[in-house]
């Protein structure tokens, strides 16, 4: 009897961490969890200028490479301006 009393006590030991350990990373987490304004829009506005024939500034292949601009271009050309796609 004296076994199942130590497994239930290692077991709610655990639990105890578990929880203390996902309540901390929530409330370090808190702050950043909001909708945050970056730079990902210029690359679905730059592919679909780029599916377009136009090209965004003249020093744009100079500071963001093509290669990460072809794919999203391939799939704005195929299945137009869709985000969800996107």
């Amino acid at each position: 009897m004296r076994l199942f009393g130590a497994a239930r006590s290692e077991r709610a030991a655990e639990l105890v961490v578990l929880v203390a350990l996902i309540g901390s990373y929530t409330i370090l987490k808190a702050p950043t969890l909001h909708i945050t304004i970056g730079d990902q829009n210029l690359w679905y506005y730059a592919s679909y200028l780029w599916a377009q024939g136009f090209i965004p500034y003249r020093d744009f292949f100079h500071s963001h490479p093509p290669f990460h601009i072809l794919v999203p271009t391939i799939v704005i050309l195929v299945a137009g301006m869709k985000i969800p796609l996107l």
